[in-house]
């Protein structure tokens, strides 16, 4: 089989998996919120929005800024004595946790958000799950494919250890099944 008998379907099934493909590379690299871990940082903001004056409220319930200092180990700027400590939330996200602090200068009004990501134990359980489809020209030029899965199921520090499985074959006018692999992974993001 050369190029030119590859069907119109098998190019456009290839076009769309190439689009899948970069879609994923593209949300994989692209940036990421500016919390580092284990400083606090204070988030890019979202948008240039003016800002208005206006009266405060009559009560403004805080936090104990000295508990609050020492339990969120807070920087310096939050723990100044025209801060007060407003609220503080635990943000669970797919990868990890973040820590955020509000706290208001007391003098100018201004309110500061700042956050921290929260780094994992050591050994920890993960449920990161993944399917998917490849295909492609093999060196003999006749269109290969395989369908593939991974559960991650432990955190051991930055690797995380799972189960891999993969069903490799050709694709002609009928696919034929060539080998399947079930496999114990083992791997690290970096």
């Amino acid at each position: 089989m050369t190029i030119k008998d590859i069907s119109w379907k098998t190019w456009g099934a290839a076009l769309v998996a190439l689009f899948v493909f970069s879609w994923f590379i593209w949300n994989h690299f692209k940036a990421t919120p500016n919390v580092t871990q284990g400083n606090w940082s204070a988030p890019k903001p979202v948008a240039s929005i003016s800002e208005e004056v206006k009266p405060g409220p009559k009560k403004i319930v805080t936090l104990n800024k000295e508990e609050a200092s020492i339990k969120l180990n807070l920087p310096p700027e939050a723990t100044k004595a025209s801060t007060e400590v407003l609220t503080s939330a635990d943000i669970k996200t797919k990868n990890s946790r973040v820590a955020a602090v509000a706290y208001m200068n007391m003098s100018t009004g201004r309110t500061s958000i700042i956050a921290q990501e929260i780094p994992h134990p050591f050994l920890r359980f993960e449920n990161v799950r993944e399917v998917g489809i490849r295909g492609g020209i093999n060196t003999s030029m006749q269109t290969v494919g395989d369908v593939h899965a991974r559960f991650q199921f432990a955190g051991i520090g930055p690797a995380k250890l799972g189960v891999y499985g993969e069903l490799n074959g050709q694709i002609q006018p009928v696919v034929k099944l060539k080998e399947g692999k079930a496999m114990l992974d083992l791997s690290v993001e970096w």
